[in-house]
């Protein structure tokens, strides 16, 4: 009995004694020796507050997700609902919106992954046809404070979603060059849903036989029908099946608000959710679709090039994208922008390989 009480005396002197380090602002040396004091006091129920008390002023304790998300963002982010209790799942929504009067927001645009050696041959292939874009693509046109987008490439939100909740993109946008303004949605085999979809003309002349004729059919459908409202799976870039498709052309230099909504459906046997079109506060077309992993928007101009100003992306952020902020947060080992976002970078972009 003594000699417990006299490690429940020295345990209890030890806390002490870092509290007092701690009180003092020399957390570095108190945070040194919290580990054995805490390992000594947790055999004694008598030091249970006080250890927990000691631990409050020395442990570092991970930012949550959500402030990481904004830390990461350039977008102006904001989160509704209420924060979960332990062990429950995260159903907070966020809302993820851009004025683009900071060119900086251009940075949460980020290249696509690649989705296999056929798809990323095409993709090549058609960003060496591109010649004539008048400005950089993906770039904030300070005076317009827009984003201007161009070529046959797309550009991925920063945000992934999850497709057991509902989710959307909202898009205020000018067609400056050609005639579409597409979204599409996942990664491996996407989902593509749009205004004015038409594929461009191209010279196919220095294509491998068999990208030339797939792209070749592709092209003559889309030429033969005009351009329409499109909700379509992407087998590979600029080779599409359709789900849905309805009348409408874009017209050049006229600004309009498309909405792209995404419903999870449960009853539905292959059939994950519904995809719906709205121009302004008119439903324009809708279609079920399947979805593979997390819903992760991007901006596809497929030739054309789009003035973009205001984008707004709503929905519950997916677990893969909670875990990859707090291994973000542990690489960089600090909760500042400027490293915190250089570390989710990396660990982005290690996808693409």
């Amino acid at each position: 009995a003594s000699s417990s009480s006299r490690a429940l005396a020295k345990a209890r002197e030890e806390l002490e004694a870092i509290a007092a380090l701690a009180g003092e602002g020399k957390l570095e040396e108190a945070r040194k020796r919290f580990p054995e004091a805490k390992k000594a006091a947790e055999g004694f129920e008598e030091l249970k507050e006080k250890l927990a008390e000691v631990a409050a002023l020395v442990e570092v304790k991970e930012p949550e997700w959500t402030e990481l998300a904004a830390a990461v963002a350039y977008g102006k982010l904001t989160f509704s609902g209420d924060k979960p209790a332990k062990d429950e799942e995260d159903h907070r929504v966020a809302t993820l919106a851009y004025d683009f009067k900071d060119p900086e927001q251009a940075q949460d645009w980020r290249l696509p992954h690649a989705r296999g050696d056929r798809a990323e041959l095409i993709r090549r292939y058609l960003l060496g046809l591109e010649s004539e874009a008048k400005v950089e693509p993906w770039e904030v046109l300070d005076k317009r404070e827009t984003l201007a987008g161009f070529g046959h490439d797309r550009r991925r939100s920063i945000l992934t979603f999850s497709s057991k909740s509902p989710c959307e993109i909202r898009i205020s946008a000018k067609a400056l060059q050609g005639t579409n303004l597409l979204v599409s949605l996942g990664g491996k085999r996407p989902v593509i849903a749009g205004l004015g979809y038409l594929l461009p003309e191209l010279s196919l002349a220095r294509a491998s036989g068999d990208i030339r004729g797939a792209l070749s059919r592709s092209m003559a459908i889309s030429r033969q029908r005009g351009p329409i409202a499109a909700i379509c799976y992407e087998q590979q870039p600029l080779i599409h099946e359709d789900i849905a498709v309805g009348r409408y052309r874009l017209r050049k230099n006229r600004k309009v608000e498309m909405r792209v909504v995404y419903e999870p459906l449960s009853d539905r046997e292959g059939v994950d959710g519904e995809l719906t079109i709205y121009v302004g506060k008119k439903k324009l077309l809708s279609g079920e679709i399947a979805m593979e992993g997390v819903i992760e928007f991007s901006l596809l101009t497929l030739g054309s090039g789009i003035a973009y100003e205001e984008i707004q992306l709503e929905g519950v952020p997916s677990r893969q994208l909670r875990e990859r902020l707090h291994e973000s947060y542990r690489a960089a080992k600090s909760s500042e922008s400027g490293p915190l976002r250089e570390a989710f970078r990396k660990l982005d972009d290690r996808e693409k390989k």
